[in-house]
């Protein structure tokens, strides 16, 4: 019965650890020889579905956020944000633990004031930073990295492991006083 609680214990385990890494909070960054930008991203079934993107180099700084997909990707398609610039084709396609993690079509920041980013990857190790904004190509190439944001201790996955763990701890000092 011990091994049984025990293993069972470790499969919820295994299971919150597997989910987390699918899902969750990244911390992102980029940095180029012209611009430089950090955000988090929101990872859910491998899209963004929210974040930011603060640009600290360059010229259009400020921050940014995500362009989101709000409906299902078609054959692998992405959607098209129309700016000053030009049509910007984006997919928020997150490959978490492949490098490219982005895909060539990558993700879409905008402001309020159409002013937008795209980021994508090129292959491995190579990412550009498109400044949409500026009307002709201003792409910088450079390095990005994506990072989980470490979980908060009352999230729901810890939190329900850790009720797990209680409830496996009081039943067997239970049945060891019962024994």
């Amino acid at each position: 019965m011990k091994n049984l609680k025990l293993k069972l214990a470790v499969m919820a385990l295994a299971l919150g650890v597997a989910a987390r890494s699918q899902a969750g909070l990244y911390d992102l960054t980029f940095t180029g020889n012209n611009s430089a930008g950090t955000g988090v991203i929101d990872v859910e079934s491998g899209l963004a579905v929210s974040g930011f993107l603060d640009v600290s180099a360059g010229v259009n700084q400020g921050t940014y956020n995500l362009v989101g997909v709000t409906s299902p990707l078609i054959n692998g398609v992405g959607l098209t944000l129309v700016l000053p610039s030009g049509n910007e084709t984006f997919d928020d396609v997150v490959n978490v633990g492949s490098d490219p993690f982005l895909t060539s079509d990558g993700l879409e920041f905008a402001n309020n004031d159409s002013v937008g980013f795209n980021l994508w990857g090129n292959g491995p190790g190579s990412y550009t930073l498109f400044d949409a904004s500026a009307g002709v190509y201003d792409g910088d190439n450079g390095v990005a990295t994506l990072t989980p944001v470490p979980e908060c201790l009352w999230t729901t996955t810890t939190t329900s492991l850790a009720a797990l763990g209680i409830v496996a701890i009081a039943r067997r000092k239970k049945f060891s006083v019962a024994g």
